[in-house]
């Protein structure tokens, strides 16, 4: 073995690694979550309507869900500028 198949073998490792971790976050946040895309979410900022989630490891060192959506009015309607912006899991706010 030479340095590059060396090289080519870790960097096929990392990958697998890479992969499987985050198919263990997904997997966690998931499993913790309650939204679902089109549902009208509260935090301390504002509502939005959820059009897409992703993940991302929070400040307590654990995976969770970060929802992304049009920002809404109080009324519910949305912006008309059409401003969006992320909602982090751990700043829901139960109504």
């Amino acid at each position: 073995m030479n340095e590059k198949e060396y090289d080519e073998k870790m960097a096929a490792i990392k990958e697998e690694h890479t992969l499987k971790k985050h198919a263990i976050c997904k997997e966690f946040s998931f499993s913790r979550n309650t939204v679902k895309i089109g549902d009208v979410i509260e935090d301390h900022i504002g509502k939005i309507k959820v059009e897409k989630i992703k993940v991302h490891v929070g400040y307590t060192g654990y995976p969770e869900c970060v929802y992304f959506g049009a920002e809404l009015t109080k009324k519910g309607v949305p912006f008309k500028n059409g401003s969006t912006r992320n909602v982090f899991q751990s700043n829901l706010r139960v109504t």
